[in-house]
C-alpha cells in the first residue's frame, strides 16, 4: 500500500501514520518544489529593500513629518520596539512549547490570544514573523508605476486623485491610499525627488535563489523539513507515484 502526500511532514504525515501505519509514504514532487519556492519567496521579501539603489544625493527630508506621517507611509515609528517585543514573545512561546505546555496553558500564562500563540508556534524563524508584520518590507504594487507620478509631479500636477486615475489607466491595480501615501513626502519638496531605479521583481529574485541557494535561514528551514521527512522525500523523487490525478480533479472542481 502506498500513500502519496502533497506536503512535507505536518498534519498529513501524522494522519498517514495514524490511519495507515503500514503504508509507504511518498511526498509529492510538485509540492516539494512549490514549498521550496515559497521559502525562497520569503527570503526575497525579507531582503527586497536591500536591492534598491541609493540616489546619488539623498533628498532633503520633509519639513514637518511626524510619527503619524511615518506610519501612514508604511514606516512605523516604533518599528524597533515592535520588533524587540515580537522577538521576546516568540522566544517565550518557543520555550514554553519545549517544556511541553499546550496552547491553552500558554494563553493563560502569557495573556496572549490563542491565535497569536499558534502563529508564533508554527514559525520557528522569528524573522519570518517580522517580515509579515511589516508590509513595507515587501515590494509594493506601485513599484512598476513610479516613473509616471515622478514625471507628472515635476511637470506641475499636484493632485493625488488625478495621478491615481492616470495610473489606473496605465494598469495600476492598487488603492488610492497607496498613491496618496507615496506622494505625501513630496509636498514639502519642489521638485519631486528623482525616481529610484526599480529593484528586480520578487519572482525574478526567487529564481536566482532557486538556481543557486545560499546560507539563508528560510531555505535552511525547508531543508530541516526535508530531513524530518527524509524517507517520504526520497520515495517522492525515486518512485513513480504522484498526486497529479488527484490535483487535476481538485483543480477541475475549483474551476
Amino acid at each position: 500500500m502506498t500513500t502519496v502526500r502533497s506536503v512535507v511532514a505536518g498534519a498529513s504525515a501524522d494522519g498517514a501514520n495514524r490511519g495507515a501505519p503500514q503504508a509507504i509514504q511518498v511526498a509529492d514532487r510538485f509540492h516539494l518544489w512549490h514549498n521550496l519556492a515559497e521559502h525562497a519567496d520569503q527570503t526575497v521579501a525579507a531582503h527586497h529593500q536591500c536591492l534598491r539603489e541609493l540616489p546619488a544625493a539623498p533628498p532633503p527630508p520633509p519639513a514637518a513629518q511626524n510619527p503619524t506621517d511615518a506610519v501612514a507611509d508604511g514606516q512605523p515609528a516604533d518599528d524597533g520596539r515592535l520588533a524587540d517585543r515580537t522577538r521576546r514573545r516568540h522566544q517565550q512561546i518557543q520555550e514554553l512549547l519545549d517544556q511541553g505546555k499546550g496552547i491553552m496553558t500558554i494563553a493563560r500564562q502569557t495573556g496572549l490570544a490563542r491565535q497569536t500563540i499558534r502563529r508564533f508556534a508554527r514559525t520557528t524563524d522569528v524573522e519570518q514573523l517580522l517580515t509579515r508584520a511589516h508590509p513595507g518590507s515587501r515590494p509594493s504594487v506601485l513599484d512598476e508605476h513610479t516613473d509616471h507620478p515622478h514625471q507628472r509631479w515635476t511637470s506641475g500636477c499636484r493632485s493625488a486623485k488625478a495621478l491615481f486615475t492616470e495610473l489606473q489607466a496605465r494598469g495600476y491595480r492598487g488603492s488610492y491610499g497607496t498613491v496618496r501615501a507615496y506622494l505625501r513626502p513630496w509636498r514639502a519638496r519642489t521638485p519631486a525627488p528623482p525616481p529610484v531605479a526599480r529593484p528586480p521583481k520578487a519572482r525574478q529574485s526567487t529564481s536566482w535563489i532557486l538556481r543557486r541557494d545560499d546560507d539563508l535561514p528560510q531555505p535552511h528551514s525547508f531543508a530541516n523539513g526535508l530531513t524530518r521527512d527524509y524517507a517520504a522525500v526520497v520515495n517522492g523523487l525515486t518512485l513513480p507515484h504522484s498526486s497529479g490525478p488527484v490535483e487535476g480533479q481538485v483543480n477541475r472542481i475549483k474551476m
